[in-house]
């Protein structure tokens, strides 16, 4: 009996330590996908940046292009 009783000690000490476990998984994926909402919307911006930024070189090269013709 006292087999038993150890058997289901550590059943429940790892249950709680499973619930413990995931509760922390959960908070750290929310955290997570705050975090990765927040980089994907400077990675947004940046990506609008370099797209300004690609099409004012093109338009200087065709500036060019045009003087030189």
């Amino acid at each position: 009996k006292a087999c038993s009783i150890n058997n289901f000690s550590s059943f429940l000490s790892f249950f709680s330590l499973m619930k413990v476990s995931f509760s922390l998984i959960s908070a750290s994926r929310f955290y997570l996908i705050l975090l990765f909402e927040d980089i994907s919307k400077e990675k947004a911006a940046v990506f609008r940046s370099s797209r300004e930024i690609k099409t004012s070189v093109s338009l200087f090269f065709n500036y060019k292009i045009t003087l030189k013709i």
